[in-house]
């Protein structure tokens, strides 16, 4: 089998070559929006941070994220073990000054 099917719904390809990015803006001022997901959960593929969103159409689907995101996902892995589900929540995803961030709306 070349995926498994997460919690969430969504399929992981154990090839990570075959999971997209998450689509993550340029912003040129803190003024500016970055994109908004609702995310269901988080979590690590061969080292690299992940996420599962809901898509336009309602489904679950995996995104890769930036590895400087990495402490972002442990966080909210961390919370969840400890009973604090902070997901699923809408999340603003963003690069300002050359640093990713992800931030629960």
């Amino acid at each position: 089998m070349e995926y498994i099917v997460n919690g969430a719904g969504a399929k992981v390809y154990k090839d990570i070559k075959k999971i997209k990015h998450l689509e993550i803006p340029n912003l040129k001022s803190d003024s500016e929006v970055g994109k908004v997901y609702k995310v269901l959960s988080t979590g690590f593929i061969e080292m690299t941070p992940l996420v599962t969103i809901e898509n336009e159409q309602g489904k679950p689907e995996v995104r890769l994220l930036p590895n400087d995101l990495s402490g972002w996902v442990i966080t909210t892995m961390d919370l969840k073990k400890r009973g604090i589900s902070i997901l699923p929540e809408k999340v603003e995803f963003g690069k300002l000054d050359g640093v990713n961030y992800a931030e629960v709306n």
